[in-house]
């Protein structure tokens, strides 16, 4: 009996998590409510797809021009990069 109800409950617990993968699998960027509003607005599930991965790589387009400025700025204010533009002003007052 105990192995029944362990088995019925482990089995239950397996189907869970896989339903919630299935929510994980979803839209990238947009949220359910953008979803719903798309749809009244009588796009199809493709287009809304589509809008979804062009905000995406806008989005990762984005985080990587803002690292990339964290990196440049990052450099500047390194010892290195004080010492490279010390050298360079005084190349110029020599010059």
């Amino acid at each position: 009996m105990t192995a029944l109800v362990l088995f019925i409950i482990i089995k239950a617990y397996n189907k869970a998590q896989k339903g919630l993968g299935k929510v994980k699998k979803g839209f990238l960027v947009l949220l359910k409510p953008e979803v719903r509003a798309m749809r009244k607005e009588g796009k199809s599930w493709a287009e809304i797809r589509e809008i979804d991965q062009k905000l995406a790589a806008e989005k990762k387009a984005e985080e990587e021009k803002a690292a990339a400025e964290a990196k440049a700025l990052a450099e500047a204010n390194s010892a290195e990069g004080l010492l490279k533009e010390i050298r360079d002003l005084l190349k110029e007052k020599k010059a």
